[in-house]
């Protein structure tokens, strides 16, 4: 849970916040820890004695420390892109078939925002950074949360359950009366409606009739259909593909995926990560995704 983008877990090592983390500690016998959560951690207890009064040595202040609101405490959405820690599992080898287009039975979901409407700190997202921008309108819209209120993990592989919960929530997250019969898809789990709702629109139709490999990380390939597929869902003009035959990897591409493939380059929906190759078995991280989602939301006017 979270209260706020300065809320969280600290600790104190016999009645002061160490300047290390837990793992740089080194205990003595008698030492006192206490864990405690914070709403806001600017406003911690040394605050409190800056009126010239002294702090008790014999640390009764402790028990009303515990019990002292911290001030202004900043509300907050809780994150759900990955409430099961890192991406995990390896790559499915299994293929997609079939064009699965599906019909558009909703529209999206209100205009979307600017990154400069409400700056989002994430500390390992820099200014500097060259997806800085597509984090902030991510965020912003709702589309992609951090994978803590602190961290967006940007490098972290993105799973195909994380995509197609992005382009559930880029279409308002529609309601969903039944969900799907993919035996790994767990019941209960965040990332469950996202692909009901896909699989009954045609946007992913699974390795097989049981499989979806929900927590498979996605290739580049595997995004390009389901973009390809989700822009059939909002009825957008699919005619348009390049030749793709040039780059250098064009034979990695599967069979399945070459339309989506070359629609996907010729939208620029994906780009080419060097000047001659696509790709298009290499994993996708979530720095790559936002930007993808950010370049999606632009080209099909998603405001």
């Amino acid at each position: 849970f979270s209260n706020g983008p300065y809320s969280g877990w600290m600790f104190m090592v016999n009645g002061k916040h160490p300047a290390g983390s837990m793992g740089d500690i080194v205990l003595n016998a008698g030492d006192r820890v206490i864990l405690h959560y914070v709403n806001d951690y600017r406003y911690e207890i040394e605050d409190w004695y800056q009126d010239g009064s002294t702090k008790p040595d014999d640390e009764s202040f402790l028990n009303a420390f515990l019990l002292v609101k911290d001030t202004n405490p900043v509300k907050n959405d809780t994150s759900d892109d990955n409430q099961s820690g890192s991406v995990g599992g390896s790559t499915g080898s299994g293929t997609s078939t079939g064009s699965g287009t599906g019909t558009n039975t909703g529209t999206n979901t209100g205009s979307t925002q600017n990154p400069a409407d409400s700056e989002k700190h994430f500390e390992d997202v820099a200014k500097t950074d060259w997806y800085w921008e597509a984090v902030q309108f991510v965020y912003n819209n709702g589309f992609m949360q951090g994978t803590s209120d602190l961290l967006f993990e940007p490098e972290v592989e993105m799973s195909r359950a994380m995509l197609v919960t992005v382009l559930y929530r880029m279409s308002g997250q529609p309601a969903v009366s039944e969900m799907s019969d993919f035996i790994d898809v767990e019941k209960g789990s965040w990332y469950e409606a996202a692909v009901a709702w896909a699989n009954k629109n045609g946007i992913v139709i699974g390795y097989d009739a049981q499989t979806f490999g929900s927590n498979d990380p996605i290739t580049r390939e595997q995004i390009a259909l389901m973009l390809y597929r989700y822009a059939a869902y909002i009825n957008k003009d699919l005619s348009k593909c390049t030749d793709i035959s040039s780059y250098e990897d064009y034979e990695q591409i599967s069979d399945f995926a070459l339309q989506a493939m070359s629609w996907a380059v010729d939208t620029k929906l994906l780009v080419g990560t060097t000047q001659t190759s696509l790709a298009p078995q290499e994993n996708a991280t979530r720095a790559q995704i936002a930007t993808i989602a950010m370049r999606l939301a632009e080209w099909a006017n998603l405001q």
